[in-house]
C-alpha cells in the first residue's frame, strides 16, 4: 500500500487516510478542498434530510397487564410480514400494568408479546393477560390432513358410508421452486451461522389460519419421522402429534407422497425414500422438471397459542415394533434439544418466474438430523415447503450492524473499516459485540464509556486483534479482514449494561445516538488515539451507521450508492414507507454476504 496525504483538513480538523488495497495517485487540489460531507452529499445526489440520524433503531413503549406474576418476553416483526424476532425479556414481572422500553425497527411498531404460552400481537395497544399459567394445555380437537386424508386427535375421519374422508392437499412445484431453498442453506455447507433464517423458534396458532406443509426433498440415510408439538400454558413442552414418516410405504389404495416427472408434468414417477438416501437430483441431467407433493394440512383450535415442529431420528432406518425407539428428536425450539443446538430453519427464498422478469417467494422448512455438532450442519436434510406462511416466534435475540468509516475518506463510503454487531435483549444486561470486518488499514479501536473493549482471548483491544491478526506490517498498517468475502471469524465482547440501555438514546454531551459508542483511531500510527468518531448528528454526513443484521457490507471500495440503490432515497429522506427495505436490497457482487 502506499502512503499519502491530503493537503486539506476534512470534518473539522480531521486529516483523512486511506483505507484502500489499490494504489491511487495523489488527489488534485480541488478535490481535497472538498469536505467528507460535501462528498458525501455528492454521492448521495442531493442533501442528507434534516431528519436522518442514520440509526434504523427507534425506542418504543408497551404497556403490559398481568393478572398474576411471570416472564414477559417481547417480539419485534423484522421486515417481513411473519417473522417475530425477540427484543425483550423481562423475568420475573410482578402482577399488575407495567411499561416495557425496547428497540425495535424504525417505524415499524408492530410486536408480539408472550406470556407463558399465550401470545398476543400488537401495534401499540395495550395487553391484558388475564389466563391461570399454571394448567396444561392440551388441544381440543386438533386436525391434520395428511395424504387428503383427514385425521382428528390421531383417529382418521370417515364418512357415513364408512370411507375416510379426504381432502386434496397434492400441489405441483417446478424443480426450481423446489431447489430454491439451497440459496439460503447450500448443500454440505455449515449454515448455522446465517442471520437470515430463523433457527430458534415456534410458531403462533391463529384462529382459521390452516397451513400446509408439502414435503419436497431429503437427503439423509436416516429414516425420520416429521411432526408437530404444542406447550403447556407454563411454557413446558406439552402434546406430540407425529404426523410424517419419510420411509412409510405407499398402500395401493393411496397416493405416492412424493412423485416427479423429467418431461415438464406428463409423465410421472416415484420418488418417495422408502429405502433411498436421496429423493432426487436438484441439478443436471437427472433432475426432474416438476415435484408433485402429497402436503398435509394443520389446524390447531385455540388462538394465540404457540406450537412447533420437530423429528424424530432413526438411525437403523427402521421402525420398532413398540413404534416409538427411535435415536433423537430435534425440535424447531432450540431449548429442547438435547444437544442445545439447532436442527430446524425456517426462511424464504426468491425464485424467478419462466419467461418473465418477476419473481415469487416460497417458504421453506428445513431440519438437520444429525446432532451433538456432527454431521454438515446443512440444514436440508428433511425439507418441506410450507404455504401460507406461519406467524413465526423467532427466540433468538435480535441484533443490529454499526459500520464505520474510520476516517471519512473522501472517495470510498464502503462503511467496511469496522463493522461490528451488536446485541442486547431489553430486560437484561448482557451486550455481545462481535467483530465482522476491519477494512481499515490503520490501527483503531472500540470504545464504550470511555473504555477500551477487548473480547476474552484477544490479544489487545485493537480491532484487528478481534480477528487474531496482532501485528501490523512494516509501515505500521494492518490487512484488511472480511473486504471482499468472509475469511476470518471475529471474537465477541461482552458488556454488563444496564437493563434499559438502548441503542436509541443519546447517551453523552456529545450527541451520540448509538449507545455511547465510539470508534477511535490511531492516524499517525505511534499510540496517539487522537482522531474520535461518533454517530453522526441529525442532518449530517455520517462516518458511522447502525443498521438491520441483515445488512450485508460493501465489498473493499464499493460505495453504498453503488451496493444498494435505496441508499440515496433513505438517506435524503424521500421514502415515506420507513421499513428499511432498501437494507435489504443489494446489487449481487458488490457486499460481503
Amino acid at each position: 500500500m502506499k502512503k499519502y496525504l491530503f493537503s486539506s483538513m476534512l470534518l473539522g480538523g480531521l486529516m483523512m487516510a486511506s483505507c484502500s488495497e489499490n494504489v491511487l495517485e495523489t488527489p488534485q487540489v480541488e478535490e481535497t478542498q472538498k469536505t467528507y460531507a460535501q462528498k458525501f452529499q455528492e454521492m448521495l445526489g442531493g442533501p442528507v434530510s434534516r431528519t436522518q440520524d442514520f440509526n434504523t433503531l427507534q425506542e418504543f413503549k408497551l404497556n403490559v397487564t398481568l393478572a398474576e406474576a411471570g416472564d414477559i418476553k417481547v417480539y419485534a416483526r423484522v421486515n417481513s410480514e411473519v417473522v417475530y424476532q425477540l427484543v425483550g425479556n423481562f423475568e420475573n414481572m410482578a402482577a399488575g400494568t407495567h411499561e416495557l422500553v425496547v428497540d425495535g425497527p424504525e417505524n415499524w411498531n408492530d410486536f408480539a408479546v408472550e406470556v407463558g404460552n399465550e401470545v398476543k400481537c400488537t401495534k401499540g395497544e395495550a395487553l391484558t393477560f388475564s389466563r391461570v399459567l399454571s394448567r396444561n394445555y392440551r388441544p381440543e380437537n386438533p386436525a391434520f390432513s395428511l395424504d387428503g386424508t383427514v385425521i382428528v386427535n390421531g383417529e382418521i375421519q370417515k364418512d357415513a358410508a364408512g370411507n375416510p374422508v379426504k381432502e386434496n392437499v397434492e400441489k405441483t412445484f417446478t424443480i426450481d421452486e423446489v431447489s430454491a431453498f439451497l440459496a439460503k442453506v447450500p448443500a454440505g455447507i455449515n449454515n448455522y451461522g446465517r442471520t437470515d433464517i430463523a433457527m430458534n423458534f415456534k410458531v403462533m396458532n391463529e384462529v382459521n389460519r390452516k397451513i400446509r406443509i408439502y414435503p419436497v426433498y431429503w437427503v439423509a440415510s436416516y429414516r425420520h419421522i416429521f411432526g408437530i408439538y404444542t406447550y403447556n400454558d407454563n411454557g413446558t413442552i406439552g402434546t406430540h402429534y407425529d404426523i410424517y414418516d419419510s420411509r412409510m410405504a405407499s398402500p395401493s389404495d393411496k397416493p405416492e407422497d412424493l412423485q416427479i416427472s423429467k418431461d415438464g408434468g406428463i409423465n410421472w414417477t416415484s420418488a418417495d425414500n422408502n429405502k433411498t438416501i436421496t429423493a432426487f437430483p436438484l441439478e443436471g441431467s437427472g433432475a426432474p422438471t416438476h415435484v408433485k407433493s402429497q402436503g398435509f394440512e394443520v389446524t390447531l383450535p385455540d388462538d394465540g397459542k404457540t406450537y412447533g415442529f420437530y423429528i424424530k431420528v432413526y438411525e437403523n432406518g427402521i421402525i420398532q415394533a413398540d413404534g416409538e425407539r427411535y435415536n433423537r428428536i430435534w425440535y424447531s425450539d432450540v431449548d429442547l434439544n438435547a444437544d442445545k443446538l439447532p436442527h430446524a430453519a425456517y426462511f424464504q427464498a426468491n425464485v424467478a418466474r419462466a419467461n418473465t422478469e418477476e419473481t415469487m417467494t416460497r417458504t421453506f422448512l428445513g431440519f438437520e438430523d444429525i446432532g451433538h455438532g456432527g454431521g454438515d450442519k446443512d440444514l436440508n436434510d428433511f425439507v418441506f415447503i410450507v404455504e401460507p406462511e406461519p406467524i413465526i416466534i423467532d427466540k433468538t435475540p435480535i441484533s443490529w450492524t454499526l459500520a464505520a468509516e474510520d476516517l471519512g475518506n473522501i472517495d470510498d463510503f464502503d462503511f467496511n473499516d469496522v463493522v461490528v454487531s451488536l446485541q442486547k435483549v431489553a430486560g437484561q444486561k448482557e451486550l455481545n459485540i462481535t467483530a465482522l470486518a476491519a477494512g481499515g488499514t490503520l490501527p483503531v479501536k472500540l470504545q464504550y464509556n470511555g473504555q477500551d473493549i477487548q473480547p476474552a482471548g484477544a490479544a489487545s483491544a485493537e480491532f484487528h486483534s478481534w480477528f487474531g491478526v496482532n501485528d501490523p506490517d512494516a509501515d505500521g498498517n494492518y490487512e484488511m479482514i472480511n473486504t471482499k468475502s468472509i475469511t476470518r471469524e471475529g471474537m465477541t465482547a461482552t458488556l454488563t449494561l444496564d437493563k434499559d440501555f438502548t441503542l436509541t438514546k443519546f447517551m453523552d454531551a456529545e450527541n451520540n445516538n448509538m449507545g455511547g459508542f465510539k470508534i477511535v483511531v490511531d492516524r499517525e500510527r505511534n499510540g496517539n488515539w487522537t482522531t474520535e468518531l461518533t454517530s453522526p448528528q441529525n442532518g449530517t454526513a455520517p462516518q458511522m451507521m447502525c443498521l438491520p443484521i441483515g445488512w450485508a457490507w460493501p465489498t473493499e471500495r464499493t460505495r453504498m450508492v453503488d451496493a444498494y440503490q435505496g441508499f440515496q432515497d433513505w438517506g435524503q429522506g424521500y421514502l415515506q414507507d420507513k421499513t428499511n427495505a432498501w437494507a435489504y436490497q443489494y446489487e449481487e457482487g458488490k457486499v460481503v454476504k
